[in-house]
């Protein structure tokens, strides 16, 4: 009952500091809260999918995904994004330009922070990104640059093209 009242006001949120930053986002994009601390792959899967209009609903995806406490994995990730018509691009080491390409070409990128936290980038402007945290932890969308490399594992980006 509560999670569609914080999904609400986190949105809300969202939209002020995209337009107080005046950042680069990806329209469209909603962010969804997690209310466990396991199912972030699969709330990035649901806010990624939903993005491109492929309707399914939370509850789908994490059976899909088979989502339990040990989280959620790329491998079942990449799997729906498949079956949903949707190709995924893989890059280590990418830099804010690859960044700046796909948001500016409107394509979500899913990431890894933190060792094994899904999340999404969406947006960015001079000194950072926005990223969509399915965690509660975070209420604001945008990351000075320098600390996000400080948790982005690997350099890892996964482009979500349609």
């Amino acid at each position: 009952m509560m999670k569609p009242v914080i999904d609400y006001t986190i949105n809300i949120i969202k939209f002020f500091e995209e337009r107080i930053r005046s950042a680069i986002v990806i329209r469209g994009m909603r962010r969804s809260i997690q209310m466990d601390n396991f199912s972030c792959g699969a709330h990035c899967t649901y806010m990624i999918v939903n993005y491109y209009n492929k309707k399914m609903s939370l509850g789908k995806i994490i059976k899909q995904l088979r989502t339990d406490e040990n989280g959620t994995s790329e491998k079942a990730i990449f799997s729906l994004f498949k079956k949903k018509g949707l190709s995924v691009y893989e890059k280590w080491n990418a830099s804010r330009k690859d960044i700046k390409k796909a948001v500016d070409n409107g394509f979500p990128i899913l990431i890894s922070m933190h060792q094994d936290h899904w999340s999404i980038i969406y947006g960015y402007t001079k000194t950072g990104i926005f990223i969509l945290d399915p965690s509660l932890g975070y209420i604001f969308n945008e990351w000075n640059w320098k600390e996000f490399l400080k948790v982005w594992d690997d350099r890892w980006i996964a482009v979500v093209i349609d």
